[in-house]
């Protein structure tokens, strides 16, 4: 066999040789940081349905403790115990009464209802 032959055939092992390590590696790196982008998405996914959760157990608290309560509508008291629901929970942003528009407890909202179409701000 002349040298030409084995001289090729060292050169296509050595190359494999030296790119094989490369390329596997590069494929390991992509399954794994794949593998970790779908375990941080459903992290995520997983938070936003238990907050969704948390969200519907305070506003399901804060209707039935409203709907509870023998405070007269939008009286003091009432309007207490919605300040304090408010207060009280991580993801109710405002309670109110809504009888014939909305937020009929908020004192700029208790108008005549010549003024309900204009905005109070």
């Amino acid at each position: 066999m002349s040298s030409r032959p084995r001289i090729l055939a060292a050169t296509i092992i050595g190359l494999l040789g030296f790119v094989a390590p490369i390329v596997i590696s590069l494929q390991l790196a992509w399954n794994q940081s794949v593998t970790d982008e779908e375990a941080v998405g459903s992290h995520y996914a997983a938070e936003v349905v238990r907050r969704g959760e948390e969200a519907g157990r305070q506003f399901g608290r804060a209707i039935t403790l409203l709907n509870s309560d023998h405070a007269v509508r939008c009286s003091p008291e009432e309007l207490e115990l919605m300040r304090d629901l408010d207060v009280g929970s991580s993801y109710i942003q405002m309670v109110g009464r809504g009888l014939e528009r909305p937020w009929s407890a908020l004192p700029w909202a208790r108008q005549t209802p010549s003024s309900w179409d204009r905005q109070p701000w």
